[in-house]
C-alpha cells in the first residue's frame, strides 16, 4: 500500500495554508468575541455583581464545542470544490480534528490565559484561568464536541440545530430508561444520587432506605454493569464518533 496516497505531508500543508487563509477571520472573530465578553464581565463586576463570570466556562465550553457546526467546507456552495481538492480522505478528517480539537480549544484558552495576565496589570481583583477539575471534564468536553464533529459532516445543512435535537432526544431516551430500571428495580428507593442528573444511571451506586426520622443508604451489587457501561460510552465518545465521522467523509467523498 502506497503511504503517501493516505497522507503526504506537502500536500497536508498545502491544504493547512488554504484553511487558514479561509478560515483566518473566524480565528479572530472568536478572539475578539472573547475579549469583548471578558472586558464586559471585567466592567459589570466593578458596577454591579460578577454573574457574567459564572457564565465564562458555559461561554468557552460553547465555543469549542460549537464552532465546528458554523464550518462552511460541506456547505451547498462550497462542499463540491472541497471534495475536489487533492487530498485524501485521512488529510482532510485530520485538517478537521487538528483545528477543532486543538487549535480552537487552544485559543479559547490560550486568549483566557493572556486575558488574566493583562487584567492583572490594570485591577486589583482577577480571576484564575478557568481550568477542568481532571481529565474526565476535558474527555467530557471533547465528547460532546465528537457529536457535532459527527453531526457536522453527516447532516451538513442546519448540522448545529439537528444535533441539538438529536442530542436532546437522546438525553430524554437516557432518563426514561434510568426511570425505568429504577422503578422496576428499586421500588423503595427515596433518594438516588444526582437524581436530576440526565445520566444519573451511570452513576447511581446504591438508594437510601427511611429508618424512623433518618435514612439508612444501601450499596447495590449492580455497580460494575454501570462502570462497564459508563467505559463503553467513554470509548464511543468521542473515539468511537471520530472513527465514524473519518468513514462518513470518505464515503461522501466516494
Amino acid at each position: 500500500m502506497d503511504m503517501s496516497a493516505v497522507f503526504n505531508i506537502e500536500r497536508f500543508w498545502n491544504l493547512q495554508k488554504r484553511e487558514f487563509a479561509m478560515y483566518w477571520k473566524q480565528y479572530l472573530f472568536i478572539l475578539c468575541g472573547i475579549a469583548a465578553y471578558y472586558t464586559i464581565a471585567t466592567v459589570w463586576e466593578s458596577i454591579d455583581t460578577g454573574w457574567l463570570w459564572n457564565m465564562l466556562p458555559p461561554v468557552y465550553v460553547a465555543i469549542i464545542i460549537c464552532s465546528i457546526s458554523f464550518d462552511k467546507n460541506l456547505s451547498d456552495a462550497n462542499g463540491t470544490f472541497y471534495f475536489t481538492l487533492p487530498v485524501s480522505t485521512f488529510e482532510r478528517f485530520l485538517g478537521l480534528w487538528i483545528k477543532y480539537i486543538v487549535i480552537i480549544p487552544l485559543l479559547v484558552f490560550g486568549a483566557s490565559v493572556c486575558l488574566d495576565f493583562i487584567s492583572s496589570l490594570f485591577v486589583s481583583t482577577t480571576h484564575p484561568v478557568v481550568k477542568f477539575s481532571d481529565w474526565w471534564d476535558y474527555h467530557l468536553l471533547y465528547a460532546a464536541q465528537s457529536v457535532f464533529l459527527f453531526g457536522y459532516v453527516c447532516l451538513k445543512k442546519r448540522s448545529f440545530v439537528k444535533t441539538l435535537s438529536l442530542i436532546a432526544v437522546f438525553f430524554i431516551f437516557i432518563i426514561i430508561v434510568s426511570k425505568i430500571i429504577i422503578s422496576q428495580f428499586y421500588p423503595d428507593v427515596s433518594y438516588i444520587r444526582s437524581s436530576m442528573d440526565p445520566i444519573s444511571i451511570l452513576s447511581f451506586d446504591g438508594y437510601w432506605i427511611p429508618e424512623g426520622d433518618s435514612s439508612r443508604f444501601v450499596t447495590t451489587k449492580t455497580t460494575m454493569l454501570y462502570d462497564v457501561t459508563k467505559y463503553i460510552l467513554a470509548a464511543i465518545f468521542p473515539l468511537g464518533m471520530w472513527i465514524l465521522t473519518y468513514f462518513k467523509l470518505r464515503e461522501t467523498e466516494v
